[in-house]
């Protein structure tokens, strides 16, 4: 019972500094507006023309320059000069898989956890467990727009439940 006074004031200081944390902190969308205003502001800058005279400072080192060259008549030839990088290749976006949302019907037990992950996808939430020497896994899939949770239980890579509920 010594210390008790030093945890009690230990416990209050901790107490004052989560309320103050809730209390004073920026709200989250204040980053939102900060970021969306900086590329507000980048866009404008890219989308501004630039004078003619600056056009000439702006250029990239690595662009191509015209050279002239001399033809046998005398009149000069424009022709590019090689670009000291070639612009980077661009890769196809491909947009990201849709899977269907897992009901309880549509999974079996037995079913292995990689078809499962196959089938349906990451869950929105995975738990990991061992219980007797098995390895024990919850995967919980969760459908937000209509209000819809799966639960599949998984013993040693293997579903043996699952339990599809509206919350």
């Amino acid at each position: 019972m010594r210390n008790a006074g030093a945890l009690i004031l230990i416990a209050l200081l901790v107490l004052a500094g989560t309320a103050a944390y809730l209390l004073f902190r920026p709200s989250s969308d204040f980053f939102g507006r900060v970021f969306d205003t900086a590329g507000q502001q980048a866009q404008v800058l890219i989308n501004k023309e630039l004078p003619v005279s600056d056009a000439k400072a702006a250029k990239p080192k690595g662009e191509a320059r015209p050279a002239r060259k001399a033809q046998k008549d005398g009149a000069p030839e424009l022709e590019l000069a090689a670009s000291l990088h070639p612009p980077p290749e661009v890769s196809p976006v491909t947009p990201a898989p849709v899977f269907p949302f897992p009901i309880a019907a549509n999974v079996p037990a037995g079913l292995a956890r990689n078809k499962l992950l196959a089938d349906f996808g990451k869950p929105s939430m995975r738990t990991t467990s061992v219980e007797q020497d098995r390895l024990m896994e919850t995967f919980v899939y969760l459908q937000s727009d209509r209000s819809i949770v799966t639960f599949v239980l998984l013993r040693n890579a293997r579903v043996i439940s699952a339990h599809t509920a509206n919350y």
